[in-house]
């Protein structure tokens, strides 16, 4: 709106030069009409932005450079929306820490760029999620890893008291048994030392 303002000054200025018809009074009129109505829309598009920053409830300050604050209050909610969403994840945080920490939040833009992303696209991205579960659970090589590990683990305790401990307990098999020298003896024997 206001381009259209600057627009429709800028056209009244040049007629003015180039028809003569046109007195200099009826031009500084016209344009002193278009330079209030440009100002008087500056002032609302500022209350407009003031407004969201108020309802989203922080200042121009608090949040990242060049953020369109509009989408993050459209799709993810208010400062207070933010830190209580944190604070429901991690438990243990206490409200003034959780605080802090939406305030650091605000002032990335990367950061919030991919939460409003998230938001917009959130259920293609649990849709996308779930299909590549099922797919995974319906792959052969899947189910055949998963199938070892639980045949391997339920067996081995099996495969112990049926073979190993029997072997053990008739003598057939004996404990291995490593014999190390004593440390003295091999310290004494590496260094040339005396002493017992």
């Amino acid at each position: 709106m206001r381009i259209l303002f600057c627009l429709q000054f800028f056209a009244l200025t040049t007629n003015a030069f180039l028809n003569p018809t046109i007195s200099q009074r009826q031009t500084n009129v016209l344009s002193n009409d278009v330079e209030v109505i440009c100002k008087a829309s500056s002032l609302a598009v500022e209350e407009k932005v003031a407004d969201v920053y108020t309802r989203f409830g922080a200042s121009k300050d608090e949040i990242a450079i060049d953020f369109d604050i509009s989408d993050l209050l459209q799709w993810v909610g208010t400062k207070e929306d933010i830190t209580e969403r944190v604070m429901k994840d991690n438990k243990e945080f206490k409200r003034e820490f959780a605080e802090k920490e939406v305030s650091k939040l605000l002032l990335d833009s990367e950061v919030l760029g991919r939460l409003v992303f998230y938001e917009k696209n959130k259920e293609e991205i649990i849709r996308r999620r779930k299909q590549a579960e099922e797919e995974s659970l319906s792959n052969p090589t899947t189910l055949a890893t998963y199938a070892t590990w639980l045949i391997g683990g339920a067996s081995l305790p099996l495969i112990r008291k049926t073979f190993i401990d029997p072997k053990f307990e008739s003598g057939e098999w004996s404990n291995i048994e490593i014999a190390l020298p004593k440390f003295t003896e091999l310290f004494n024997s590496v260094l040339g030392g005396g002493g017992q």
